[in-house]
Formats: C-alpha cells, sequence, structure tokens
C-alpha cells in the first residue's frame, strides 16, 4: 500500500506542473505526461482522495486514451479510458459531470470495437443510451454500433440501424429498394 501511494504522489507531482500552467483544453500530451499516467495507474489506485483531481485527471486519461487510439496502441487507449471512468466516478458520474461521462464512454465504445471486444462495446452503448436523450449524444455510440454489428456478420441489423438513423435525420427510406433505383441514386450522386 505504501509503494501504492508513493506512484500516486509521484504521478500527481510530475503531472501537476503541466496541469497548472494551463486548462486541460490546452495540456500537450508529452512523453512526460505519458509517465505521470503510468505512475498514477501503476498506484492501482481507483478512487482519488481528493475529489477536485477527478475531472481533471479523468480528462487527461480520456485524451491519454484518444491519443493512444491514435496512435494505434489499442489495448493502452481501452486501459486509459477505464481507468478515466473510474476516477470520474464511473455510472454515477452522468449526473455530475455528464460531457466528460458522456466523452469516455464514446472513448471506451471505440477503444473496445478496435480490440474486438464486441460484448464491451454494447454494454458501453447501452449506458450511452440510457444516460443521455439526444440524438446528437448518441451519434457516436450508433456509429461504432453498426460498425461492431456489421463486423459480426449482422448486416441486416447493422443496415437496420443506419435506416433507422437516416429516418432521424429526415431521409426518407424508400421501402421497394431495387438494383435499378440503387444505380440511379449512384448517378445522380456522381454528377453533383
Amino acid at each position: 500500500e505504501s509503494l501504492d501511494k508513493t506512484h500516486f504522489s509521484l504521478g500527481l507531482q510530475i503531472i501537476t506542473p503541466y496541469s497548472n500552467e494551463r486548462s486541460t483544453d490546452e495540456l500537450q500530451l508529452t512523453s512526460t505526461t505519458f509517465i505521470a499516467i503510468e505512475q498514477i495507474i501503476a498506484s492501482r489506485c481507483r478512487e482519488i482522495p481528493n475529489p477536485t483531481f477527478r475531472a481533471p485527471l479523468a480528462d487527461f486519461l480520456v485524451k491519454a486514451g484518444e491519443r493512444s487510439i491514435e496512435m494505434a496502441d489499442f489495448p493502452l487507449a481501452l486501459k486509459y479510458i477505464t481507468y478515466g471512468l473510474d476516477f470520474l466516478g464511473g455510472d454515477e458520474a452522468w449526473g455530475s459531470n455528464f460531457r466528460l461521462s458522456l466523452r469516455l464512454h464514446e472513448a471506451a465504445c471505440l477503444a473496445c470495437y478496435l480490440n474486438v471486444m464486441p460484448r464491451q462495446v454494447m454494454t458501453f452503448v447501452g449506458k450511452i443510451m440510457e444516460n443521455t436523450d439526444s440524438f446528437v449524444d448518441r451519434i457516436k455510440a450508433f456509429y461504432v454500433l453498426t460498425k461492431t454489428l456489421a463486423s459480426l456478420g449482422k448486416i441486416k441489423e447493422a443496415v437496420e440501424k443506419i435506416f433507422h438513423i437516416l429516418e432521424q435525420l429526415g431521409e426518407e427510406i424508400p421501402n421497394d429498394i431495387t438494383p435499378d433505383g440503387i444505380m440511379f441514386v449512384m448517378e445522380s450522386t456522381k454528377q453533383l
């Protein structure tokens, strides 16, 4: 336990000068900040003693996860995002920090998809659907959901979900789609 506290304290000491210099929006992820994140994670501390650190640290971890996705390190991305969810407070955070919780859950959906973890994708999609009302807040989850369904060979379900999304966007989907109709639409699109 003493070693865990040392890792946590060291991570916070490394990261604090960076987070005090600028807002988390401007914060750059450097090798030093990744070392700090790894120290905090190495502490195995899932609850932050000081609640004022929760949201900034969770924000920092989702950024590190998104950066890891950009670098194609999908397992590391999932690790950072999962810790971010834990630090923010899990499912209870939706009420107190909706935007950050949504961002973390969206990132978790994508990281699970990229790590070929379809059950976990469905879990995170479900949490987003439970905690959001707005179509705009759900669009990224719908995107990952349709890609997951397609990757599982559930093409019909994926297409039905896409049609449902398009209808919500105001597009009319004809019931009698034919190959000739598809060719006509493709040709008219080419002319644009």
